[in-house]
């Protein structure tokens, strides 16, 4: 069976996802899009992420970082918005959108 869309932070899943064409949203806080952000057709591809003056970190300054605020600021409604769209475009019908985002 094949995955009608990918939720995922920066990982190796995420890049075959993306190699793939599965709709994808992808998470990144502590590591920067422009580095090792997903590479595929950006019609299907969604990056969330809120830029902070300590972010990209790489997560190496966990030592000062006690609340991982760059993850922490990427809202539920920002994921669910960017679901819902690439569900839209990928023709899933809206009662199973619906389900997906919620």
């Amino acid at each position: 069976d094949i995955s009608e869309l990918m939720l995922t932070c920066d990982s190796g899943p995420m890049h075959i996802a993306a190699a793939l064409g599965t709709p994808l949203v992808a998470l990144f806080g502590p590591s920067s899009p422009v580095v090792s952000g997903p590479a595929g057709d950006p019609r299907r591809i969604r990056v969330l992420r809120y830029p902070f003056p300590c972010s990209p970190c790489g997560g190496w300054v966990k030592a000062t970082c006690t609340d991982n605020v760059c993850m922490r600021a990427i809202r539920k409604s920002d994921v669910t918005d960017a679901v819902e769209e690439l569900l839209g475009l990928a023709g899933v019908p809206q009662a199973r959108r619906a389900r997906a985002a919620s």
